[in-house]
């Protein structure tokens, strides 16, 4: 089987988020892909881009992505819970997408951020 690959070089501009996903949409209805796969991938590659956007200059301020990601959290946990955004996507791409997701910093402060999707989920395997 061919492997294919979409690659983008996205702008940090919000309308670019909603062309990006669109873009994903259709490379993966052309791949043949089902639905729910379709929609997490696309949530996914919006997520991380809206996190980036938001976000790509606040986490560079700390020692790590991790410390940065934890002092979110800590954010998240004394808002109200009327507050409508947490400001978590990592968290939803994490759970809702059903991705691993790593991260590593260069020498030059650029994140560089992953999500892996298994396409056979776990309670598909068999032993």
């Amino acid at each position: 089987m061919e492997r294919k690959t979409l690659q983008l070089h996205v702008r940090p501009e919000w309308q670019q988020i909603e062309s990006t996903r669109l873009q994903c949409e259709d490379f993966l209805q052309a791949m043949d892909f089902p639905a729910d796969v379709r929609e997490s991938l696309c949530m996914i590659t919006s997520e991380f881009l809206e996190n980036a956007i938001k976000y790509g200059a606040w986490i560079r301020s700390y020692q790590s992505p991790f410390q940065a990601y934890l002092e979110r959290l800590k954010l998240v946990a004394s808002q109200p819970m009327e507050d409508e955004e947490s400001g978590l996507g990592l968290v939803r791409i994490a759970y809702e997408g059903e991705a691993i997701i790593d991260f590593f910093v260069d020498d030059n402060d650029t994140l560089s951020i992953s999500a892996l999707f298994p396409l056979t989920r776990p309670s598909e395997v068999t032993t």
